[in-house]
């Protein structure tokens, strides 16, 4: 499930990157778990937790530091391992977890904007200026990813 809607509060509205992103935690979930000779899942303790919250921190982890990305793919099957090599350019894992790497980023920065925009008083030009810097992260946060840049990176035709 996308971080967004892990998230505390009001779910927002599903976008095509949700399911985007979706996939990319099955397709990791897949490498890191499978054994494809006793044909059988492992456990992924790290995003199998009781709380929403939990497992929202644990693939928050996953995108931002490369040492709980490393740790998660440490018992990979070794014809699985191709596909998350980090820095690789045949990983669509570590390619696509870049780039949802910088659309949580982005969710960080319109979360600290908001909170200063809800918590202090300003003159209406500093107000509007910060609303600005709020759309053109959200603008900029969209733009990150699409479907044709995703089936780009897995090296498929956009029509499929």
């Amino acid at each position: 499930m996308a971080l967004d809607l892990l998230r505390q509060g009001k779910p927002p509205a599903n976008l095509y990157r949700h399911d985007l992103e979706s996939f990319l935690y099955l397709l990791a979930y897949v490498c890191a778990v499978w054994d494809p000779e006793n044909k059988r899942f492992d456990r992924m303790h790290a995003w199998e937790r009781e709380t929403l919250i939990e497992i929202w921190a644990n693939k928050h982890g996953f995108l931002m530091k490369r040492e709980v990305y490393d740790e998660i793919f440490k018992h990979a099957h070794p014809s699985l391992r191709h596909l998350a090599e980090y820095e690789s350019e045949s990983s669509w894992i570590s390619t696509l977890v870049g780039v949802f790497s910088l659309i949580e980023a982005h969710a960080t920065t319109i979360m600290a904007l908001q909170s200063v925009q809800s918590g202090s008083r300003r003159s209406p030009q500093a107000a509007a200026a910060l609303e600005a810097r709020i759309k053109k992260n959200e603008a900029d946060r969209e733009s990150e990813i699409s479907y044709e840049m995703f089936m780009d990176i897995l090296g498929a035709s956009p029509d499929v």
